[in-house]
């Protein structure tokens, strides 16, 4: 656990509405995306690691410096597979909060191992369904 880099405010709310901007085309490839989301965290000043290692086989997209996990996914994955991926995440004190962000929208519980969660989904973002 790294204290001096998440000695921040819990940011979900301010995370959750920085990635309402986004505005992804749904084929683009996942580096692509991870780009778009960088760029929408620094440009509402949002401090970040990428690709942060949670633990061993536990590296997150990125992890705010408020404690949010965000997670990004293409296409349609695997909903057990997801869910327990975030559940491993929602394990580690670093995390606080855990956001998914994927191209189709998915239902999460509001809470995974305690800790708030939300799904993002893209199509949503572009007037083809919301984010809750």
């Amino acid at each position: 656990m790294l204290e001096c880099l998440f000695d921040a405010e819990p940011d979900f709310p301010v995370v959750l509405n920085a990635l309402r901007q986004l505005r992804v085309h749904a084929l683009v490839e996942e580096r692509v995306l991870h780009e778009k989301i960088k760029d929408v965290l620094r440009a509402n000043n949002i401090g970040y690691r990428y690709e942060y290692a949670l633990g061993p086989r536990n590296r997150v997209d990125f992890l705010t410096f408020g404690g949010t996990a965000i997670e990004c996914k293409k296409k349609k994955p695997n909903e057990r597979s997801v869910i327990q991926q975030l559940e491993r995440y929602a394990s580690f004190a670093d995390v606080r909060s855990i956001v998914l962000v994927i191209e189709r929208y998915h239902v999460l519980p509001p809470n995974i191992g305690g800790k708030p969660c939300a799904s993002i989904g893209l199509n949503r973002l572009w007037g083809f369904g919301g984010v809750i």
